[in-house]
């Protein structure tokens, strides 16, 4: 069978300055397909520009037998055009959904996207190939597990299927089907600047349960990790195949099993592999030896979640188990192995005052120095999660909320798409206003004035409803009082008292 795989179109919400990642998650899917004998064609509108008819067109000149789509929360709209425009092109083909969103909103995209005929939920790599046999033989995929589906009219949801046990016997991801020209994503390494880069899957699997984070839900709560021969087999691989330097390692925590992360360090460093890369770990698994021995093997940056500067919201909030002790010390291995750090950092969480928040971004304008690059970002609500829950729960978002609506910014009292993307935005304690300021103090003291600028821009365009210009109103308020309150501060110091 000839299948094509397809990622949606559509830019940044945010900005032009936006990258194209080759996809890795859909790589992986191609290559286990081609192990099969099927041909697979990949076909990446983001990275390729294309539009929806352009798109669509394309697909069908292909003649496909069946075609598969990937998308997450923040694009699914992109997700479900191309799907409808594509059914519209080649009415009889069958079309089945991947990805985070089908997996964890199953029901509420079937029911609401008739032309979507299966949802593979979970890891796909083992449950597309033997939904392409049931498509290939032209039979219902009753009792398959992992599957998503309609039948006259009504939607079945199979029990879900085992996860992968034995990472290493994925293939390689088919990155030959790729056009790697086509694709801008690279990293910043010190002394170096840009560095063309690919991501690269270690483990998959989390032990933790953030209350904003699905990844449990997609990958299990049990750590399953490949051989460290494996892994760096890939990288060797990518290395002499297709000159890649460098690379993310995109774990959700790389640094889960103390044993293989030094395994990977020595075997990079045993081969001779000149390198550059990045992963995510978690501050409470981080000690000095393992920073010196990451940077050693080519480590330039770790990322790693501290979400509040205050601890009782880590606590009994968030449900991370780490102390910002333990923080502050991997900022000092980070410092002393010369290596960058991104801490990142959230706020308006269940329970969370203004003055908490405050308090987080006095902890980020204390830690943040040379080589510290801290991130903050206003939590979202995404299908699965706790948050969700909790969001229902409260009237965040109505109990009969649907994911598919495309009108959602009508009954979701706290969105605001143009600037905060197309997942809704829970919000608590806060205000507006509140909200505004904290954004506006936070991109001041990163001196992005033309990045708000940029979101500023794309609001006004994004403009729907008169629930958009009041809230709009308000972070013009914020604006206006954190540059007040600047001006006023810097009067002081010249002896000037402000208007």
């Amino acid at each position: 069978m000839h299948i094509v795989l397809v990622i949606p179109p559509g830019k940044s919400f945010l900005s032009t300055n936006w990258m194209a990642s080759p996809p890795m998650g859909m790589s992986y899917c191609a290559a286990v397909l081609e192990k099969d004998r099927h041909k697979v064609t990949i076909v990446d509108a983001f990275a390729e520009g294309l539009e929806y008819d352009g798109l669509a067109q394309k697909v069908a000149r292909l003649h496909p037998d069946a075609v598969g789509i990937y998308f997450m929360t923040d694009n699914r709209f992109r997700g479900f055009r191309a799907i409808r425009e594509i059914k519209k092109a080649l009415p009889q083909i069958k079309i089945m959904a991947g990805g985070p969103h089908p997996t964890l909103a199953a029901d509420d995209t079937l029911r609401n996207i008739p032309q979507l005929d299966y949802i593979v939920r979970g890891e796909g790599e083992a449950v597309v190939p033997k939904l392409v046999k049931y498509i290939e033989k032209g039979a219902l995929p009753e009792g398959l597990e992992g599957v998503s589906y309609r039948k006259n009219s009504q939607v079945y949801h199979n029990p879900d299927g085992e996860l992968i046990k034995d990472l290493d016997s994925i293939p390689f991801p088919a990155t030959h089907l790729l056009s790697l020209d086509k694709y801008n994503y690279h990293v910043v390494v010190p002394g170096k600047g840009r560095v063309k880069a690919l991501f690269v899957l270690n483990s998959r699997g989390c032990p933790f349960k953030c209350i904003f984070c699905s990844n449990t839900l997609l990958w299990g709560n049990k750590y399953r990790s490949r051989s460290p021969e494996n892994f760096v087999d890939e990288i060797e691989f990518d290395i002499n195949t297709y000159g890649v330097r460098g690379f993310t390692f995109s774990d959700d925590t790389f640094n889960n099993n103390r044993e293989n992360v030094f395994r990977i360090c020595d075997l990079i460093l045993q081969r001779g592999l000149a390198l550059d890369w990045t992963c995510q770990v978690r501050v409470d698994q981080m000690d000095r030896q393992m920073a010196m021995k990451m940077k050693e093997a080519g480590c330039f940056a770790l990322q790693f979640g501290v979400e509040s500067g205050k601890q009782r919201i880590i606590d009994e909030v968030i449900n991370k188990h780490i102390t910002l002790q333990q923080v502050e010390n991997v900022l000092a291995y980070c410092r002393e192995a010369g290596l960058w750090s991104f801490p990142n950092f959230m706020f308006g969480f269940p329970t969370e005052t203004y003055e908490d928040t405050l308090v987080t971004l006095n902890y980020i304008k204390k830690i943040h120095r040379e080589g510290v690059f801290p991130v903050l970002n206003l939590i979202k609500i995404y299908p699965g999660t706790r948050i969700e829950e909790i969001a229902r729960k409260e009237g965040v978002i109505p109990r009969d909320f649907s994911w598919a609506d495309e009108h959602f910014t009508v009954r979701v009292k706290d969105a605001l798409p143009s600037v905060l993307g197309f997942a809704p935005l829970y919000r608590d304690k806060l205000s507006w206003v509140q909200i505004g300021e904290i954004l506006f103090q936070w991109g001041d003291s990163r001196k992005d004035i033309i990045h708000v600028w940029q979101i500023a821009f794309n609001a006004l365009k994004g403009i729907r409803r008169i629930r958009d210009i009041t809230r709009l109103f308000c972070l013009s308020i914020a604006f206006i009082k954190v540059k007040a309150g600047e001006m006023a501060h810097a009067g002081r110091g010249k002896g000037i008292e402000p208007v």
